[in-house]
């Protein structure tokens, strides 16, 4: 007993001797205990390398937000959430599709205000079977007022061809483009509103046509014959209501092999016509179309 006594003052007196350096060094200023915090550095570096994973393991173990499973209900919204995106984007496609058709069809209108001229909108179903043809079929015939002769278009003005035959539900069109077309005459445009020279144009089997320039000898041109610029349609062997519908443009402007002095354009319709998917025929109720 007398000598767990004699232990226990020992530590008494250094108990009491550490309190009192502590309460000294807590008055001190702090420029005169700046030595303390090189100590306090010394154990942070010591034992960083073992706080880090402990505090990286204490975060998987408590994350700050807590792992629970998605419920059922959540993942049936989300997948709802897309449907809606996805039918949203085909709806807002259709009315971009829908103003471009109304704006077409009002422009092939206005080429010809006084003539009666009805416009019909009919898909294409099929092409021809002959690779040297490029027939396209389409889902019009005789009972949507649609003749042999009517005139087919896309695109707005972009002329397209004429009804070659035709059933009761049923037509097939003859693209400008194909081979067995026949010629077709145009008119230059030298710009917006400057006519120009006339020029006789045949399919050449590659999707363009070509032919030459009216001869402009003793006539001065206000302009040359450029790529670019637009050819109409200007034929009296096709109907009134196709009259100034847009063959196609200028690829290519080049002297004549064996006359000079003479050019022969290559012009390119603006899309392919035997792989358009819908076709705007253009019928009139007189009977006008019939050749």
């Amino acid at each position: 007993m007398a000598h767990m006594t004699h232990q226990t003052k020992p530590s008494r007196r250094l108990l009491a001797g550490s309190i009192l350096v502590l309460l000294v060094m807590g008055l001190l200023p702090i420029r005169l205990t700046a030595w303390a915090g090189w100590f306090g550095d010394l154990l942070t570096t010591l034992t960083a390398p073992v706080s880090d994973p402990a505090a990286r393991i204490s975060r998987w173990l408590s994350p700050a937000a807590p792992r629970t499973a998605q419920p059922e209900q959540i993942r049936l919204l989300e997948r709802e959430r897309e449907e809606l995106l996805r039918l949203y984007r085909l709806e807002r496609e259709e009315v971009t599709r829908l103003r471009t058709l109304i704006a077409d069809l009002q422009a092939g209108a206005a080429l010809y205000p006084e003539a009666k001229v009805r416009q019909l909108l009919a898909p294409v179903i099929a092409s021809s079977s002959d690779r040297s043809s490029t027939v396209i079929r389409v889902r019009a015939g005789r009972s949507s007022g649609v003749d042999r002769g009517s005139v087919a278009t896309t695109a707005g003005v972009q002329l397209v061809g004429r009804v070659q035959s035709v059933s009761e539900r049923i037509c097939d069109i003859v693209p400008i483009t194909d081979a067995g077309a026949g010629p077709i005459t145009g008119m230059i445009l030298l710009d917006a509103t400057s006519a120009g020279p006339t020029c006789l144009l045949k399919p050449t089997g590659t999707g363009t046509l070509s032919g030459p320039v009216e001869d402009m000898t003793g006539i001065a041109p206000r302009r040359g014959i450029e790529p670019g610029m637009r050819i109409l349609l200007q034929d009296p062997t096709w109907p009134r209501a196709a009259q100034m519908l847009l063959i196609g443009i200028v690829e290519s402007a080049e002297p004549a092999p064996n006359q000079p002095l003479r050019t022969v354009v290559t012009v390119r319709p603006t899309l392919r016509l035997d792989r358009v998917g819908e076709i705007v025929l253009r019928t009139s109720p007189g009977g006008e179309d019939r050749p």
